[in-house]
């Protein structure tokens, strides 16, 4: 694991509700998979892009 595996996308489950941060890796399961809860089929509506603190 790397120092870049950090949260890059806020996921909300449109079926269920539950929200989760993930990874790039994690977005792409879960588009592949649909939700880990449920099993609902997911979008890329699904997520936003997180903020992430920059250093200077």
């Amino acid at each position: 694991m790397n120092s870049d595996d950090t949260a890059a996308y806020a996921f909300v489950c449109p079926a269920c509700g539950e929200s989760l941060a993930v990874t790039d890796a994690m977005r792409a399961a879960l588009l592949r998979e649909g939700c880990v809860l449920c099993g609902t089929a997911v979008t890329d509506a699904a997520f936003t892009a997180s903020q992430r603190a920059e250093t200077p």
